[in-house]
């Protein structure tokens, strides 16, 4: 009949060490003179057994477990606190369900361990996206002009590359338009790149140009009216 055996953390299988942080496992495999018998294999079984019980124990251990204001917990253990969706907090003493506090707010039983929020934050890229016209302002010198299919992103880490492009659309006439952006819009150091491609459908060719006139301002100009004039902002 078969015996049931439990992987034991604090057992020692020869030549295999006791299971730590940071020890490799040594298993005495078997060869081809050994004896076909159990003997020549137990010592690898138990040696997985027991370091696989190691492993369930540092991870309830030094894993990262949801907290819960009934529970009690071990010095050492590492919990997530509930109001923080990143910091964690490992146990100063033993928590008692009396407590009954949230990690983050109660510094007697807890401590912070590993990143907080901030620094995990500021370890993750900057994605934004928005399709509004808020934050670009349009004064125009002509006829008319709207702006329309915003496409305005902001990828990067320590530096964020903004993109925006969008629509300009005019009346008779031609138009003339300066551009601000401002609010989360705006460009930290500046506008670098501005392009714009102007469409006409007919026998008349259309021009269009635009320049930067101040880090934040832009000046874009058509010369036939009801075109559509494409416009792609770039900076950081």
């Amino acid at each position: 009949m078969p015996s049931n055996y439990t992987g034991n953390p604090g057992a020692t299988q020869s030549p295999g060490p006791l299971p730590a942080l940071g020890v490799m496992p040594i298993g005495a495999l078997p060869v081809d003179s050994d004896t076909p018998n159990v003997s020549s294999i137990l010592q690898p079984l138990k040696e997985s057994l027991d370091w696989i019980g190691a492993l369930s124990q540092w991870m309830v251990k030094y894993g990262i477990t949801p907290w819960s204001a009934s529970a009690s917990y071990a010095a050492g253990t590492i919990v997530q606190s509930p109001s923080t969706p990143y910091s964690t907090f490992r146990v100063k003493y033993g928590h008692s369900a009396s407590v009954g506090l949230d990690p983050a707010g109660d510094p007697t039983n807890w401590e912070p361990w590993g990143h907080t929020d901030t620094e995990i934050a500021n370890l993750l890229p900057v994605v934004e996206t928005d399709t509004s016209n808020t934050g670009i302002a349009v004064v125009v010198i002509g006829t008319f002009g709207t702006i329309s299919d915003v496409c305005w992103s902001a990828v990067g880490f320590s530096t964020v590359i903004k993109r925006c492009s969008f629509r300009l659309g005019t009346g008779s006439g031609g138009v003339t338009a300066t551009i601000t952006f401002s609010g989360a819009k705006a460009f930290g150091s500046g506008i670098k790149n501005v392009q714009v491609t102007g469409v006409h459908v007919g026998s008349s060719i259309t021009n269009a140009d635009a320049f930067i006139t101040s880090a934040n301002v832009i000046v874009v100009s058509g010369d036939l009216g009801g075109d559509d004039y494409f416009v792609t902002v770039e900076g950081y």
